[in-house]
This record gives structure tokens, C-alpha cells and sequence, in this order.
């Protein structure tokens, strides 16, 4: 089904990808390309979405960093700033399957993706390879809030 407001929407999977907005994807690196030269993920800007092959038509985005992944490397100032990619295929249609988190917008006056953001696609980039791993205890601080919240709370009978 398809809504027609601002941005066009349409349901694939669990993401509704919207027209206008930004996607962070998996990688798609030729097997010539050393690891030492790869990105975590790339950013794209969606175009278009066709349902009915779950697929996704992007713009792509670059940047000059390669540890786009990370949101404290030295300060703002040397966190992965994006930019139009000029090369070849700037424009093409990828699977939905490609697309770990969906934002929407880069930042006005640094074109960087917000933390939130960063977090977001870092949890969905290592629960894609660490999901083998078993799940960490929540925090510490969560535990102690809880309890307060326990200790305060009123008998109910």
C-alpha cells in the first residue's frame, strides 16, 4: 500500500522506507578492495522503493573516513562526513535485505549522521555479526533504577 504525504512510504519487511530520507547498508566491496580500505557501511539516500521486488533505488553517499562506524574519533571535527558520490553508479536499485537503519537526514551544517543514529547502526551491524554471541547483563545503572523504583512503590494488596 502506498501513502502519499510529504515523502512516499512503502511497508517492505520491517522498514518502511521513505522517499527522501537516508539508509545505512551493508557493503558491497569488490574483492580486490583491501580491508584496510572499507567502510563498516554506506550511506544512500532513497529514490525510489518498488514493492514488488523489495527493492530499494538509492543515491549514494561517500565519505573520506574510513571508520565511519565511529562517533569519538577526535571530536566532531573528524567524525565521517558524507557527500554526493560522483562516481559510477551514484544511482542503482539494491535489495531491501542491504538496509540495516533508516534516518532522515544527515546533519544541516556537517552532513554527519547523528549519534543516535551511529548507535543504531552499530547495534544492527554487530548483532548481524555477533549473533552467535550471547547477550551481555543490562546495565548497572538500569539494575539500581529498577530497585529504587521497587523500593518506592506502594504495596499493593
Amino acid at each position: 500500500m502506498l501513502e502519499f504525504n510529504r515523502h512516499r512510504t512503502v511497508a517492505i519487511g520491517m522498514l518502511n522506507p521513505t522517499i527522501g530520507h537516508f539508509v545505512a547498508t551493508t557493503t558491497n566491496y569488490t574483492d580486490d578492495t583491501p580491508l584496510s580500505q572499507m567502510n563498516k557501511f554506506w550511506v544512500a539516500q532513497v529514490v525510489d522503493v518498488d514493492p514488488s521486488t523489495s527493492e530499494v533505488q538509492v543515491k549514494w553517499y561517500s565519505t573520506g573516513s574510513i571508520d565511519n562506524l565511529s562517533n569519538t574519533a577526535g571530536g566532531r571535527s573528524n567524525r565521517a562526513r558524507y557527500r554526493l558520490w560522483t562516481g559510477a553508479n551514484r544511482i542503482e536499485w539494491i535489495p531491501m535485505s542491504r538496509v540495516l537503519v533508516q534516518f532522515d537526514k544527515l546533519t544541516e551544517k556537517s552532513r554527519l549522521i547523528t549519534n543516535e543514529h551511529l548507535r543504531k547502526i552499530r547495534s544492527k551491524i554487530q548483532g548481524e555479526t555477533d549473533s552467535q554471541r550471547p547477550m551481555a547483563p543490562p546495565a548497572k545503572r538500569r539494575r539500581i533504577k529498577q530497585s529504587i523504583a521497587v523500593m518506592y512503590a506502594p504495596d499493593i494488596p
